[in-house]
């Protein structure tokens, strides 16, 4: 899990590898993501990551500043 946290001046896409998790988004609304799917989180946007399948949940995370 990643928690609950906010990125100011920065965009982070997250780029879904393997497995099965919940995207909880700036909202709250929760997404249920798998291989293939990308997140991504806007400047000043709060946001975390939950796996809760049965494999490890693998992505890649890339931060650049805005």
């Amino acid at each position: 899990t990643i928690g609950w946290h906010q990125h100011i001046h920065e965009t982070e896409p997250y780029y879904i590898l393997s497995g099965e998790g919940t995207f909880i988004d700036n909202d709250k609304s929760k997404t249920t993501v798998h291989a293939g799917d990308i997140c991504t989180i806007e400047p000043g946007q709060w946001h975390s990551m939950e796996n809760n399948g049965q494999e490890d949940l693998v992505f890649m995370a890339l931060i650049y500043n805005d």
